[in-house]
Parts: C-alpha cells; structure tokens; sequence
C-alpha cells in the first residue's frame, strides 16, 4: 500500500508543480494514468481511512477532472481527519466554492 500512495503522488507530483490548480488533468495526463491514481488512491484509504494526505489528493483529483459532487464528498471526509483548524477552514471554504 505504500507504492501504490507513491505512486499517486508520483503521478500528481507530474502534474502539481508546474500546472495551474485550474488545468484539468485529463488535458495533461492520459485519463487511463488519472483513472490509476484514483483507483490506488481509493485502495490506500480502503486499509487507511485516516490517511488524511491521500484523502486531499483524491478530493484535488476528482476536483481536477471536473467531478465537483466527488470532490465535495472528499473534502467533507477529510474534515473527519483535520487536526488544525487553518486548514479546516480552508477546506470548508473550497467546498464552499465548489457548490457555487
């Protein structure tokens, strides 16, 4: 489990330093490669449900490819995981948005 949270970060880590937060990831990365990282993801927080890293970079994923109800939905599991209240706050706003 641990390659497979590597390996999507190692997939995001393509895309994140030099992409806008608004370029899609499909238009960057094929979306079989995007498809993968979801499903890994997915894998991870099956045996790591607290695993609060991978719960944000699957909320950005699905955010990215333009699915802003599973976006929304990660977010909010990602709250049950925050410890400090900044970034709280920060994602309560971006689930905010993304309902607007």
């Amino acid at each position: 489990k641990r390659l497979s949270v590597l390996w999507a970060l190692t997939v995001l880590a393509i895309v994140s330093p030099g992409v806008r937060a608004d370029v899609k990831l499909p238009a960057v990365l094929g979306s079989h490669m995007v498809v993968q990282a979801i499903n890994r993801l997915h894998t991870v927080l099956r045996f790591e449900p607290a695993n609060l890293e991978a719960n944000l970079i699957l909320a950005d994923v699905y955010e990215r490819t333009n699915d802003r109800e599973a976006a929304i939905r990660q977010y909010q599991e990602s709250l049950k995981y925050v410890q400090r209240a900044d970034l709280r706050t920060e994602i309560e706003k971006r689930i905010a948005e993304l309902r607007k």
